[in-house]
């Protein structure tokens, strides 16, 4: 676990200086609902991952032609990241309802359908999780984060 986290931040400064870039970009996405809201918090997480963990969210696409995950003939993104042949997919939302859960649970079935391979985890990182989406998180297996410190620190656990 210790050779993904970089050395010259302690684990404490760490969650700190993430808990504190949390509250920075709720404040730089405000209270109003943008259509780049979203991406924006993701952008952000993907970046703090990148940097303090070195783990890169890829996007893959897949065609869902039964509707498994959406509705038939629709293409999936999925957020996926990789390493010594483990992998997991990640939805990032800066709040996660029911239907989010859902969906990550429907796209790691379409996949594991498709590729025959099964992801290590299913993971979501929101900062508001809807009550409903927390009895989802159960039935699913899903796990909920809402800081990169917390986030990074099961990925090296997952990963490694």
């Amino acid at each position: 676990m210790t050779d993904c986290i970089p050395k010259e931040i302690t684990p404490e400064a760490r969650e700190k200086r993430s808990k504190a870039r949390t509250k920075r970009i709720l404040g730089q996405c405000g209270s109003a609902r943008f259509i780049s809201t979203d991406r924006h918090f993701s952008r952000k997480v993907r970046g703090e991952l990148k940097r303090d963990y070195g783990y890169k969210v890829e996007e893959v696409f897949e065609y869902d032609e039964t509707g498994m995950a959406y509705i038939p003939h629709a293409q999936v993104d999925i957020n996926m990241i990789v390493k010594n042949d483990k992998f997991v997919f990640l939805e990032i939302r800066q709040e996660a309802s029911e239907a989010d859960v859902y969906t990550l649970a429907k796209k790691a079935e379409l996949y594991e359908k498709k590729h025959n391979k099964k992801p290590s985890a299913l993971l979501i990182m929101s900062i508001i999780l809807s009550p409903k989406g927390k009895l989802f998180l159960e039935h699913y297996g899903i796990s909920h984060f809402s800081f990169t410190s917390e986030l990074g620190d099961a990925l090296c656990k997952i990963l490694e």
